[in-house]
């Protein structure tokens, strides 16, 4: 028998970029610091954390014995790419190299697709981002320095689901 996991929380999608500084002498508009990123063509820079991060941990477990459904705050376009993001391997080359996202949720199997059920809280709501976070490291001899995190989180607007809502969310998971 399957066990069904339910988890509800904050989602965020981390970027971590490892730079190291840059000597090129022809750049413009360099500011303060001028550095590049060390990243391959094929690396992948993102990351789920929170509550993301946990349902990660579900779904890259024995798929064969066990369902997870998240529940979080998201923008509702964004589902699909959130899916992929559960699985690492399909985030292969998902970086600022390309400007579409390699993110390949197209690529799912059936049993990945039927494992992972996600859900936004407002499905409907235009007013929900995608809470996204920036971690810029520096590279070092002896590792990599935390230099500068961005977040670009959007405080959704006050809102109560209607019942009809709650009632249609209770009966999808």
């Amino acid at each position: 028998m399957r066990k069904h996991f339910l988890v509800i929380g904050d989602w965020f999608v981390d970027n971590y970029w490892v730079c190291a500084p840059q000597r090129n002498k022809t750049a413009s508009r360099t500011g303060e610091q001028y550095v590049r990123s060390l990243h391959s063509f094929g690396s992948s820079v993102r990351a789920l954390c929170g509550a993301g991060e946990v349902v990660s941990i579900f779904a890259q477990s024995d798929g064969n014995s066990q369902y997870v459904t998240g529940i979080g705050h998201w923008h509702p376009e964004d589902t699909k790419h959130l899916t992929a993001l559960l699985f690492p391997d399909l985030c292969l080359g998902d970086n600022p190299y390309r400007i579409n996202p390699a993110i390949r949720y197209t690529e799912l199997s059936e049993e990945q697709r039927r494992q992972v059920r996600l859900f936004p809280i407002l499905p409907d709501s235009e007013c929900v981002g995608t809470n996204r976070v920036w971690r810029i490291f520096e590279h070092q001899l002896d590792g990599h320095a935390h230099r500068l995190r961005i977040d670009w989180v959007m405080e959704p607007k006050p809102a109560k689901p209607t019942n009809a809502e709650l009632e249609k969310l209770i009966e999808e998971v």
